[in-house]
């Protein structure tokens, strides 16, 4: 299934569809809607790690900058919002890997 094609099951459309490179437990595109507006579109690899995920984000939002979901489906994928910053990405310290930990725990 192609990004539109799981995005028509939230009623958005694309104007252009990326794929994020680097994301290694989901597939996950950065999607400029039709509105404007910059998204992400993030499909897991299972259910199971759609609905953790999913859990997580409603748990952490208000106590950590965390992405708003504009949109989900059940069949397993949820469209985020774009929050300014860079990506992680690249070599993470032990320290920062540890703090991070902490933080989710």
């Amino acid at each position: 299934m192609n990004a539109q094609q799981w995005l028509d099951k939230v009623d958005l459309k694309a104007a252009s569809v990326k794929e994020v490179p680097e994301s290694f437990s989901s597939t996950v595109y950065n999607v400029k809607l039709v509105t404007g507006e910059t998204v992400f579109l993030k499909i897991p690899r299972s259910v199971q790690k759609f609905r953790l995920e999913k859990e997580m984000l409603e748990r952490f939002k208000g106590h950590l900058p965390v992405p708003e979901i504009v949109a989900f489906h059940e069949d397993g994928f949820l469209v985020l919002e774009a929050l300014e910053g860079d990506p992680a990405t690249g070599v993470v310290s032990e320290n920062l890997a540890w703090e991070i930990g902490e933080l989710l725990a």
